[in-house]
């Protein structure tokens, strides 16, 4: 099991292929979700993808599809060519994406990830801080006063 599933489209989907995959949408709650689509010639509904006309153009559309039903808080999406990325940010892994009918036109590699998933709890022990008066906000700062910042360097703010 890993977070991170990538998709490699080697050719266009027949019409009701499946691509699925399942994963804890409550982490750390194992209650299981599905995920994926039904390809359809068109995409009328959501949980359907419209087939491609290459591999990469499936990959696009997938990529789409995805974005538009499924991309919330708990996954990130990208596609190199038609290679598709789906990382779960949720602090569960993605399992089970052999759940798939017909998938012949797409390889799956779950990726073992070194680093741990988990989401932590950080915990801040009471403290007045003062802001300066060019701040409209108080960040959050530890105890050894260090702003808590994100993995795309963005600040958490009060």
């Amino acid at each position: 099991m890993g977070a991170i599933l990538k998709i490699t489209f080697l050719e266009p989907a027949q019409v009701d292929d499946t691509l699925q995959f399942k994963y804890y949408a409550l982490f750390p709650v194992t209650t299981e979700f599905t995920r994926g689509f039904t390809f359809k010639i068109s995409r009328a509904f959501p949980g359907q993808c419209a087939i491609g006309s290459n591999a990469i153009d499936q990959a696009v559309k997938y990529v789409e599809a995805f974005t538009l039903d499924y991309l919330s808080d708990d996954f990130t999406i990208t596609r190199e060519v038609n290679v598709v990325t789906i990382t779960c940010i949720n602090g569960s892994d993605i399992f089970d994406s052999a759940l798939s009918v017909g998938a012949t036109f797409a390889t799956f590699d779950e990726v073992d990830t070194t680093s741990d998933n988990m989401i932590h709890e950080i915990i801040f022990t009471p403290r007045q801080f003062t802001a300066p008066s060019g701040l409209a906000r108080n960040y959050l700062a530890t105890e050894d006063g260090f702003l808590i910042v994100t993995e795309d360097n963005k600040k958490i703010r009060l």
